[in-house]
């Protein structure tokens, strides 16, 4: 018994085109050979054979590739030992809307926009622990797929995104009115988790910083650890957010972006003032203070960890001193800032 698993999304027209065959038995010797139908024709457009790729999942795959298949249309697969497959797009826009069939209509950016909805939890849930002054509706951050962890550097990219999306008239002319007030509503609350991971502080190694995961109410997580590029990054989001806001007609959105600039500047001002990387931020989970919150050290389990990711040797330590991508993020937001401000300070540390 076969299956035959093709993309539901569809096909961009200058990307690889792949199909699988799947089966709970063994392979036999025979060759397994498919075809390619124009849906509106029924014309074949293309046959090849399968290739066999190996066992997985207590499953034996096969794969069909179809690349030199690039007009526009909907199409389907038809192999001899399963149906034929549900009928698939190949167009140049087709990850932002396309066709499945008649009936079965595919909006990557609403399927997007209902899963980040998907990730929020309301205040009531029973693992949810109060936060001193934050009295939202909802806590905050979108939580992972698989756990309570909210770390800011998904918000920041998921942000960005979003802003993409808003600034796109070929992706905004395609939503409905009720999905352009669902994407203003999620780019506020990105916006916002960010601003609330911001820490404040009497000292300024601190002030300004933005906590890697602000989802204290669980109890669960990476929350408490600090990194140098997070605050440069969540930056970018923040002034990215206030230039498409700040003229808005809206009072709550010309309220957001005012906001977003003033935690932007202040993180700034944190950047400057420790271009570097705190011992402290190697140490473990630390307060606004920058004060360990649990008695043992984790520099050494941080530095083995950081070995594994980057593959380096065991001598290597985790440098103190700013990485090129830390530079490079940096300089973003320091051009996005004069952007937003015209403030000479920003554009001089932009060219330094």
């Amino acid at each position: 018994m076969h299956s035959l698993l093709i993309s539901q999304v569809g096909y961009h027209k200058k990307a690889n085109k792949r199909a699988f065959l799947r089966s709970a038995d063994a392979p036999s010797k025979k060759a397994i050979d498919f075809s390619v139908f124009n849906a509106s024709s029924e014309k074949c457009v293309y046959s090849g054979t399968f290739a066999y790729w190996g066992e997985k999942w207590g499953s034996y795959w096969w794969e069909a590739e179809f690349s030199e298949v690039s007009d526009d249309g909907s199409y389907y697969l038809k192999t001899d030992v399963t149906d034929a497959s549900n009928i698939f797009t190949i167009s140049n826009d087709v990850f932002i809307s396309s066709s499945g069939g008649i009936e079965d209509r595919i909006d990557l950016a609403g399927i997007a926009m209902d899963q980040l909805d998907a990730r929020l939890k309301k205040t009531s849930d029973e693992d949810a622990l109060p936060i001193e002054g934050y009295d939202g509706e909802y806590i905050p951050g979108w939580r992972d797929c698989g756990t309570e962890i909210r770390e800011l550097s998904s918000h920041i990219i998921t942000l960005h995104g979003l802003l993409d999306m808003y600034e796109s008239s070929k992706i905004y002319g395609k939503l409905s009115e009720s999905q352009r007030e669902q994407l203003l509503r999620q780019i506020k609350w990105g916006a916002e988790y960010i601003m609330f991971s911001q820490e404040h502080s009497e000292d300024p190694l601190y002030n300004g910083r933005f906590n890697h995961d602000s989802g204290m109410q669980t109890d669960y997580g990476t929350t408490g650890y600090h990194n140098w590029h997070g605050t440069a990054y969540a930056i970018t989001a923040l002034v990215r957010t206030n230039l498409l806001f700040c003229d808005n007609s809206s009072s709550k959105l010309s309220k957001l972006a005012s906001l977003c600039l003033e935690s932007a500047k202040l993180g700034y001002e944190n950047a400057v003032f420790r271009p570097y990387n705190l011992a402290s931020d190697f140490q473990g989970r630390t307060d606004h203070n920058g004060n360990i919150l649990f008695d043992d050290d984790m520099t050494d389990f941080v530095n083995e960890l950081a070995r594994v990711v980057y593959d380096k040797p065991d001598s290597w330590c985790i440098p103190t001193s700013l990485k090129t991508k830390d530079k490079i993020t940096f300089l973003w937001a320091c051009t996005l800032l004069y952007k937003a401000t015209k403030e000479d300070k920003y554009r001089d540390m932009a060219i330094e």
